[in-house]
């Protein structure tokens, strides 16, 4: 049985959200963290420190977006598309994105 790590002050992200919420998360290992602060910011959003616990270890994410949704498309998510374009358009990697939708995690490429 894996033990749950819990670091104070810090969110710490679901690896499987609940039904209706969604996440949009960067991991800064694989993106500069500064580039993704100043880039997600000037697109709006408010970026948060988090930790996601993963089957390989703990990953430091910089939260973009989490609400609850009522919907049954993820293609329906409060109009993020331009925000997350517009973060591979700045140069993040998609594979640093992660998208958690529900019981759903999508690849933002």
């Amino acid at each position: 049985m894996q033990q749950t790590t819990i670091i104070p002050n810090i969110k710490q992200l679901p690896r499987i959200p609940k039904r209706g919420t969604i996440y949009v998360s960067v991991n800064l290992a694989i993106a500069d963290p500064g580039k993704v602060w100043e880039l997600a910011k000037q697109l709006g959003f408010s970026p948060e420190l988090a930790y996601l616990e993963t089957r390989a270890g703990i990953e430091i994410h910089a939260l973009l977006h989490e609400s609850e949704l009522q919907i049954q498309s993820l293609a329906e998510s409060h109009g993020l598309d331009p925000q997350i374009e517009g973060l591979m358009d700045g140069g993040i990697d998609p594979e640093a994105l992660r998208i958690a939708y529900g019981n759903r995690t999508v690849k933002a490429a």
